[in-house]
């Protein structure tokens, strides 16, 4: 069996999701923004300058790592990007294509343009192991976590005794690939629409909520571990559900609607107009010859807003100029701010 570095996490938590049975992998237009900035970012390292890149969300992540860059960059002489490693190990192989690598002061950086919820040590440990296997003079390796997202830094240190331990506990856990072991990482796994072990956690926890009193009034006698349980296990129950909407979607759309007990599951085609103000404002003006009444039609966007006075101010001057048009339009109370709260969970570093 071979595995990647980047599953090490999930094959280290449930060894069961290794098996090569028929994986999903939904297309993620996160993990798309993700997959862009990690490339304009291997440009910048290579090359020491960003390419071009449209506006997008992909564009604040790189931006985002070229900060991060200009502080890491001194520990990582002769950085190498995507270098591919492999290690023939005992029984079972280890591959990975570390973001960074900088065999000098063995050091490897790995980006994550994703939300701080989901641990990765023993993608660090695998990494550590491949660098060890390709380079045997190496005895430690310094592996950094790069969120970029939230500009914060994690670093984790391998030595070659903890290596060691490290290849043989996983060497141990790959054997027991016939035990499901369900948990956060359900969240991720490719074969999750097939797990049995999932599927009966998902049970488990929609049993758990629907018996559970007013949840109001239950949480405010559950200690802190109790209500963290509860919010992971109503995630998977949610998660569960929307696969099952979403099969059953596929299914109409395939095969047409399906009617019993006097309802029917159809599917409805909405449109959805967008207007192009700039092609539009001449007609606008015609319809609609009063300013005020003309200008309250719009609604105009901050971030594209934003967007244009950068462009429109030039290279390395429109941070200065988006500053300077929200001071002005902050004294002239056209700014509104409100706050909305949603619930999340973040991964605690220890």
């Amino acid at each position: 069996m071979i595995i990647r570095a980047s599953s090490a996490d999930r094959f280290w938590a449930c060894a069961a999701s290794a098996v090569p049975d028929l994986r999903v992998d939904p297309i993620n237009e996160a993990a798309t923004d993700g997959t862009l900035a990690h490339a304009w970012l291997a440009t910048l390292v290579r090359l020491g300058t960003l390419p071009e890149m449209p506006d997008c969300e992909a564009k604040f992540l790189a931006l985002a790592g070229a900060k991060m860059w200009r502080d890491l960059s001194p520990s990582f002489p002769s950085p190498r990007c995507e270098v591919p490693l492999q290690a023939d190990l005992d029984g079972w192989g280890l591959t990975g294509h570390p973001d960074v690598l900088s065999v000098v002061d063995a050091r490897v950086l790995d980006w994550k343009s994703g939300r701080k919820d989901a641990a990765y040590e023993h993608q660090m440990r695998a990494y550590a192991v491949l660098v060890m296997d390709a380079y045997p003079d190496v005895t430690e390796v310094v592996s950094t976590i790069a969120w970029l997202r939230t500009l914060e830094i994690e670093t984790y240190r391998t030595t070659i005794s903890d290596a060691a331990e490290w290849v043989l506990e996983m060497g141990e856990r790959l054997r027991h690939t016939d035990t499901y072991r369900p948990g956060p990482q359900c969240m991720w796994c490719p074969r999750a629409h097939e797990c049995p072990g999932r599927s009966a956690l998902a049970r488990r926890a929609i049993a758990d909520i629907i018996g559970q009193e007013a949840p109001s009034e239950a949480l405010t006698r559950m200690p802190a571990g109790q209500i963290v349980e509860l919010h992971r296990r109503a995630k998977l129950a949610a998660k569960a559900s929307a696969d099952v909407i979403a099969a059953i979607k596929a299914h109409v759309i395939d095969a047409g609607d399906v009617v019993a007990d006097g309802e029917r599951l159809t599917i409805e085609t909405e449109s959805r107009r967008k207007l192009d103000t700039a092609k539009a404002w001449a007609a606008l003006q015609d319809a609609i010859p009063d300013d005020d009444d003309l200008l309250r039609c719009m609604v105009p966007s901050l971030s594209k807003i934003n967007t244009v006075v950068a462009k429109a101010a030039g290279k390395g001057k429109g941070a200065r100029a988006v500053r300077a048009l929200d001071a002005r339009l902050r004294e002239a109370g056209a700014i509104t701010e409100t706050e909305s709260k949603s619930l999340t969970s973040k991964r605690e570093t220890i």
